[in-house]
């Protein structure tokens, strides 16, 4: 059941703090948003930024805790990254520079968002945090470039259908929305190039099979707080031949475990697998994890806490050419993303 209401309500609320939030930097004296500790731009030896875009960029800054943005040889902006997450933003310096008592800035607005349109070059955006509503997302009708798409903590999922406009996307992340009680992701279609995806919460159960039956090319999935069982992977895995990266993350008392692996064993071409926040009930050697031993071509595992060591350390000694990765070791992530600069 949707809430409409509810969604509207709650972007509403979202929007009038945001430009509550803008109104009173812009009545501080001196207060100007190139000076803003939250702007970040990244621009190449000897460009100017186009006049227009950059003026938009500006009108988002004082809404968000780090607006950083790179130009490209054109002047135009080429990424943006967007986020009031607590930890991943410049909340900190924002505060040191304007006060205590400085307005809390609620994220960018719809309205600002709709006027992203102008960035005709856009091949990146990530927005944390960020809670537009719906009528905001009409600028992806205007990114025909943008390769990399990753949002996360929106409560509403009326972006969705848009997200089937951008044709060259090669990175999907739809991760930490945890306000989401409902998903849209089974409306998305077919992505020709999409190879890296991250889906999480409501948009990680059973509708994301309709999903990747569309979607053969992808090779780096990311499954958070999922509560598929251990039939629904070996379904992953017959749509996703071509996966070489795959970490999976439970979620609740039902979901898939350890013998899910039996499923992964037919990954030809698997060089990672992931044990995100697996519980230690899960960690199962026979007929569980000693299947991954069988796979040549793994190359690595992540183990975001080492529940049983024990289990671990009999893989490793089983495949010594295998290696513990310190982190994600995603396969497309690289030099030209924006959040890495």
């Amino acid at each position: 059941m949707n809430h409409p209401r509810r969604i509207r309500s709650v972007s509403f609320i979202f929007a009038l703090l945001a430009i509550a939030s803008a109104s009173a930097l812009g009545e501080m004296p001196g207060y100007s948003p190139e000076d803003d500790p939250a702007l970040e731009e990244i621009i190449p030896a000897g460009v100017t930024p186009d006049p227009e875009q950059r003026a938009i960029v500006l009108e988002a800054v004082p809404q968000v805790y780090l607006c950083r943005v790179e130009y490209n040889a054109a002047g135009n902006v080429r990424a943006i990254y967007l986020s009031n997450h607590p930890a991943l933003s410049n909340r900190k310096k924002v505060i040191a520079a304007y006060g205590e008592e400085t307005p809390e800035r609620a994220g960018i607005d719809a309205a600002t968002l709709a006027r992203f349109a102008a960035f005709g070059d856009l091949e990146e955006i990530i927005m944390l945090h960020q809670n537009p509503g719906a009528e905001g997302f009409v600028a992806l009708d205007h990114w025909p470039n943008l390769i990399s798409f990753r949002v996360e903590y929106i409560d509403h999922a009326d972006f969705m259908p848009k997200i089937n406009a951008l044709q060259n996307l090669r990175w999907l992340e739809l991760k930490h929305l945890f306000g989401l009680k409902e998903t849209r992701v089974d409306e998305l279609g077919t992505f020709p190039y999409l190879e890296r995806l991250e889906l999480d919460n409501a948009s990680a159960q059973e509708e994301a099979l309709t999903f990747l039956a569309r979607n053969p090319s992808i090779r780096d999935f990311e499954l958070h707080r999922s509560g598929l069982d251990n039939e629904d992977i070996g379904t992953i895995v017959d749509l996703l031949p071509n996966l070489e990266r795959l970490c999976l993350k439970p979620q609740g008392a039902n979901h898939f475990d350890a013998g899910a692996l039996v499923h992964v064993k037919r990954l030809e071409g698997l060089k990672v697998f992931g044990f995100h926040q697996w519980s230690p009930d899960m960690y199962v050697w026979e007929d569980g994890i000693e299947y991954l031993a069988g796979i040549p071509s793994l190359q690595s595992i992540e183990v975001a806490a080492r529940h049983d060591p024990a289990v671990i350390e009999m893989l490793l000694a089983e495949r010594p050419d295998v290696s513990e990765a310190k982190g994600k070791n995603e396969l497309i992530l690289t030099d030209w993303s924006i959040e890495r600069k």
